[in-house]
């Protein structure tokens, strides 16, 4: 048996099913256009889940993606000097 083959799927986090979104919803959340989404997904700025079978590839996109995407953009805060 081959690792993450349909003999033995691949595990994931506990928790995961009930935290993944659409693109669109990613988008939302993420306040962008839905095409920013799938930009970020092509140029691996955000990790994403293919859910289903088929010719047509259904992205999901966890919680914790989206966290750690903005996670990793957050500047850290600079002092203002007010003269």
């Amino acid at each position: 048996m081959v690792p993450g083959t349909a003999e033995t799927p691949r595990q994931l986090p506990s928790g995961c099913m009930d935290e993944l979104m659409t693109v669109k919803q990613a988008a939302v959340k993420l306040k962008v256009n839905p095409q920013t989404v799938y930009r970020m997904i092509w140029s691996k700025e955000i990790a994403w889940v293919d859910v289903g079978r088929g010719s047509r590839a259904r992205i999901r996109i966890t919680e914790a993606a989206v966290a750690q995407f903005v996670g990793g953009r957050l500047q850290p805060a600079r002092p203002v000097s007010l003269r």
